[in-house]
């Protein structure tokens, strides 16, 4: 990507871990709960797709943040709740929570979603394909579990 002038010398440059591992899954307890389940994590610190993260993560945030539904947190939500006009008798405000979301994200419709929104960017540098390439890389090649390594499908 450097060679085609995508990367420049800075990005091509971003230092890469001094002892890379692959990305490490482990469960974090959920105590309040029942039955404590765990919520799963991918921890991905020092791993060789740590930077192209990072670089994807730079890219596709303002996507994302540019989507009128998008909640960053508690305060977000009450900020966008009290924008709302006066609601008319009988409107039920709902919300929901999904389990397990990012884990039931198929990878291939996730691409795809990430994809659109890159093809819809008023500045579409760099390359939807390349930032999709990496992004497969992240998503489909950097999983083990118990010493053991898998290829996400």
């Amino acid at each position: 990507m450097f060679s085609c002038g995508i990367f420049d010398r800075a990005t091509r440059d971003y230092p890469s871990p001094c002892y890379p591992r692959t990305a490490r899954f482990y469960l974090l307890p959920k105590v309040h709960k029942p039955g404590i389940p765990g919520r799963p994590i991918m921890s991905s610190n020092n791993c060789p797709t740590e930077a192209i993260s990072e670089y994807c993560d730079f890219h596709l945030r303002p996507l994302v943040t540019s989507i009128p539904s998008c909640i960053h947190d508690t305060t977000d939500f009450l900020t966008k709740l009290s924008a709302i006009p006066q609601l008319s008798v009988g409107t039920l405000l709902v919300t929901l929570d999904v389990k397990s979301l990012y884990t039931n994200i198929p990878t291939k419709d996730g691409l795809q979603a990430c994809q659109k929104a890159l093809a819809n960017r008023t500045l579409p540098s760099p390359p939807t394909e390349d930032i999709c390439n990496l992004l497969e890389i992240i998503l489909k090649m950097n999983n083990s579990f118990n010493n053991k390594y898998y290829l996400q499908v």
